[in-house]
């Protein structure tokens, strides 16, 4: 036991502090979940990397599609298998985010302000037309590719949209 009087707090917390080591095993990733509510169905293999970019400041974030919403889904506590549904709704896409990244980078300032989940969280109000999904890279220098008459860029094809939740 210590004597309080032989010890004041803040030797106490010096001490304490010196005998701390830290090891950082593997570093902890953050993904979130969006959804994208299309005008259309849509073809996407999951896997593709689809780009959102915003037209004015050209910023650019990939993002991995995974799946399509299900149909009829419902958000019950059972655990019964055989609720699930396997029919998909291709009009609206589940899009992967990686937070991690999305909070190291510094070229994506408004794009990352969008996202609920993110420390950098702001109510913005975007045109639709500022804001784009892609599925191939393109140079937004190049207006020709963006303002395709049938959505479809040379190696893939913009996405229209009505509505994203993030």
């Amino acid at each position: 036991m210590i004597d309080k009087a032989d010890y004041t707090e803040e030797e106490i917390l010096n001490d304490f502090r010196a005998n701390i080591e830290m090891k950082i095993v593997e570093e902890q990733l953050e993904y979130y979940w969006i959804r994208v509510y299309t005008k259309e169905e849509y073809d996407i293999k999951p896997g593709t990397i689809v780009n959102l970019a915003h037209m004015p400041t050209t910023e650019t974030l990939e993002l991995m599609f995974t799946n399509y919403d299900k149909v009829g889904k419902t958000n019950t506590q059972s655990e019964d298998l055989e609720e699930f549904e396997k029919e998909e709704n291709k009009k609206v896409l589940c899009l992967l985010v990686n937070m991690t990244d999305l909070y190291k980078r510094t070229d994506v300032d408004l794009i990352r302000k969008l996202f609920r989940k993110s420390k950098y969280y702001e109510e913005i109000l975007l045109k639709r037309k500022d804001l784009k999904i892609f599925t191939e890279h393109v140079n937004f220098l190049d207006e020709k590719y963006m303002e395709s008459p049938d959505n479809k860029l040379k190696d893939g094809l913009i996405i229209e949209y009505y509505d994203i939740l993030f």
